[in-house]
């Protein structure tokens, strides 16, 4: 259609522009601090469940071929891979839809909702792993759609190499299963191929384990800290995940809820199939992220929102194909559709920003925040973008030199200390910590 691309190059121009903007300077306090020191490092062999041994070396290379910064280096390929990731998301979309704008629409759902957008601006694995699970979901779904197996070799590569990124997305492995061998157009014999290439690659996994006793089985699959509590039944930590769950995903998509649910109500009514498969593939993954209790669980619903987001498609595409006659003329359809893309990416800045905002004029909000305001207090919880960040590395410096007070919550101190280590920037102390 001769209006997708410059519909398509405004969507995407101004993600990129949203991203590029707001992106993180410095490190930040989470996990980015132990990815930044072992990509300085060198190689990591590590397979434990927090390791991301394909993401550790590929910073590492990242940072042997590109000059500059570490830290802007690593930040800035978070960036590239969440957009990498949206523009496959996008041919994805249009598998199911035709029209562009309504194809679009989806894509800046996902792309401004809280924590795809968080994770696109800071040192993470979850832009990476997105960017692999989108396009497993795309050639799996070109398949779902088509009736065919086309795809089968290309759905089990994508999948091992995310499963290297992160072994959260082992909970594809019922939505495999059933794509290669459980549905209409299925290729037995091929998916007996595609699933062996997948245990290839998965199997790398179990290597360092087996052949240097480096880390058990059972931690590939679990954090040893967290383990038991992902194992065990505890009802006070089941509704408080599902509490956090709903929560969640309500600050992500607010004013677009209802076009999701509307789309997937239209799922069932219209491709069941459809609907069946997708809650296959992604539905795992917010029932663990119910029972995971940790801090930042925020983070585990992602690949859920993918699924959420494209079956959401349908409900874009059927208001769109209500709109007046006047909107569809030749001659106004650009500028107005423009208008709409344009608006609806403003729409969740500013439900973000006012959140903030209005949050700062309540006591009790603040004081919920007050152990956070060395992070940013509430705008680290209700604002995604991170270029207000302070540098956690500066603060180690100024904790270890004893300029600065410990801090209770820098969880990562040890990890900033070792990492100005190994690049020669702490000096000694002039007194120590109190």
């Amino acid at each position: 259609m001769a209006r997708e691309k410059p519909l398509s190059y405004l969507t995407f121009g101004l993600l990129a522009l949203l991203y590029l903007l707001t992106r993180a300077r410095y490190v930040g306090y989470g996990d980015g601090l132990g990815f930044l020191y072992h990509a300085t490092l060198g190689w990591d062999l590590a397979t434990n469940a927090t390791s991301h041994v394909l993401y550790n070396n590929l910073n590492h290379v990242l940072l042997s071929l590109l000059p500059g910064n570490p830290v802007s280096v690593l930040t800035l390929a978070s960036v590239a891979y969440a957009w990498a990731a949206l523009i496959v998301f996008y041919r994805m979309v249009r598998l199911l839809v035709d029209d562009p704008l309504a194809a679009l629409m989806p894509v800046l759902v996902l792309g401004t909702s809280f924590t795809w957008w968080r994770q696109a601006v800071t040192i993470e694995v979850y832009a990476f792993n997105s960017l692999l699970v989108m396009l497993m979901m795309y050639y799996a779904t070109a398949d779902l759609i088509a009736g065919r197996s086309e795809h089968a070799y290309r759905v089990a590569l994508f999948l091992g190499l995310a499963l290297l990124a992160h072994i959260q997305n082992i909970l594809f492995l019922p939505f495999l299963l059933a794509y290669l061998f459980f549905r209409p157009g299925a290729n037995v014999a091929k998916g007996v191929r595609a699933l062996g290439l997948f245990a290839l690659i998965g199997g790398l996994l179990l290597i360092p384990p087996l052949l240097w006793d480096s880390h058990s089985l059972r931690a590939i699959f679990f954090d040893r800290q967290f383990q038991d509590e992902v194992l065990a039944l505890n009802l006070m930590s089941l509704t408080r995940g599902s509490l956090q769950s709903v929560a969640y995903f309500a600050y992500n998509f607010h004013l677009f809820l209802p076009f999701l649910i509307h789309g997937w109500w239209l799922a069932w009514r219209q491709n069941r199939r459809l609907f069946w498969f997708f809650t296959l593939a992604y539905a795992p993954f917010w029932l663990f992220a119910m029972r995971y209790d940790v801090p930042d669980s925020y983070v585990f619903y992602l690949t859920s929102y993918l699924g959420l987001c494209f079956i959401g498609s349908l409900s874009f595409r059927y208001w769109h194909a209500r709109w007046p006659q006047r909107w569809r003329s030749p001659r106004t359809s650009l500028p107005r559709q423009a208008l709409v893309l344009m608006l609806t990416l403003a729409l969740a800045p500013t439900v973000y920003y006012l959140s903030w905002r209005i949050a700062e004029t309540l006591p009790q909000a603040r004081t919920i925040a007050a152990p956070k305001a060395y992070k940013g207090g509430l705008r680290y919880y209700l604002w995604p973008g991170m270029e207000y960040a302070t540098d956690p590395l500066q603060l180690a410096r100024d904790i270890h030199m004893g300029t600065h007070r410990p801090v209770p919550d820098f969880e990562r101190y040890p990890i900033a200390i070792s990492y100005l280590k190994h690049i020669h920037a702490l000096p000694e102390p002039i007194s120590p910590p109190e």
